[in-house]
């Protein structure tokens, strides 16, 4: 699944610049953009991978509570 995530990144900063290929400024800003937003889905993706181990764990707490009420 990082694989295909990557790789279609890469081929639509690819296809970005293709299209802005006329004007350099406007695929630098298009580009970075976009690789901006690649980076924090990236980032996301990954701190969310396992929600209940590391640093970013979701805890049960409000689980617990709700638990006894659906009872």
């Amino acid at each position: 699944k990082w694989t295909g995530v990557i790789l279609l990144a890469s081929l639509t900063l690819l296809a970005i610049a293709f299209v802005h290929s006329e004007n350099r400024t406007t695929t630098a800003i298009a580009t970075g953009i976009f690789a901006s937003a690649v980076a924090v889905c990236l980032l996301m993706i990954a701190s969310q991978d396992r929600p209940f181990a590391g640093p970013f764990a979701v805890k049960p707490d409000t689980l617990i509570q709700v638990m006894p009420a659906a009872r």
